[in-house]
């Protein structure tokens, strides 16, 4: 080891690895649809906190989807197997939905932070 320089360790397990590099590989695929998809870009940090603010309300309505959904699958406990089983494809559904909507708020908030550097280095530079 080079003198000042210190090694970092990743401890986290291979799945928790796996998942966060997939998670940052989909970020970055959805960022460049919503580039090419040419929506409106933040002009300043006001509307970039809106744009967010609206992804959030997304998400928060999905996770009371699932939350339903959970609820539900807890009552079909008390059924056979089978009921319990289309409950619990019903909760995947929702977290599909949920982990889709998180994707889009965060290439959101990769573009929007794109875009305030942009605007900020422009304002700098005048």
């Amino acid at each position: 080891m080079t003198k000042g320089k210190q090694m970092e360790l990743d401890l986290r397990a291979d799945l928790d690895r796996f998942l966060q590099e997939q998670a940052s590989e989909l970020t970055e695929s959805v960022s460049k649809m919503l580039l090419e998809g040419r929506q409106v870009s933040a002009k300043n940090r006001y509307e970039g906190y809106g744009m967010l603010a609206s992804s959030m309300a997304m998400i928060m309505a999905s996770m009371k989807t699932m939350k339903k959904d959970m609820a539900e699958l807890l009552e079909y406990m008390r059924a056979d197997d089978f009921n319990a089983a289309g409950q619990v494809a019903v909760l995947d559904d929702s977290l599909t939905k949920l982990i889709g909507d998180a994707l889009k708020m965060s290439a959101l908030a990769k573009r929007i932070g794109n875009d305030l550097l942009v605007s900020g280095n422009e304002e700098r530079s005048r």
